[in-house]
């Protein structure tokens, strides 16, 4: 479900002509662009800036391709557990 919260911005009268259009020619909408926007900004972020990237490091292993392979790691984690 896609949560959305309204706020207000202002653009400077270029960036608002330059918007407007591209949304006109696209038949989308204002918002649409601008949600797009920040979208592909964000994704453009360094990886380390994201908060998620807080846990990693953060548990032990005697594994050394936990990394590479995870999925198998976890299957046979949970196989484990279901054998218990």
């Amino acid at each position: 479900m896609r949560s959305e919260r309204p706020i207000q911005v202002y653009l400077d009268a270029q960036h608002d002509r330059a918007l407007r259009r591209i949304a006109e020619e696209r038949g989308s909408s204002l918002s649409e662009i601008i949600r797009e926007s920040v979208e592909l900004w964000l994704l453009q972020l360094p990886a380390g800036s994201d908060p998620a990237w807080d846990i990693v490091d953060l548990g032990e292993s005697d594994t050394d391709d936990l990394g590479r392979a995870h999925d198998a790691h976890l299957v046979s984690a949970l196989e484990g557990e279901a054998d218990r």
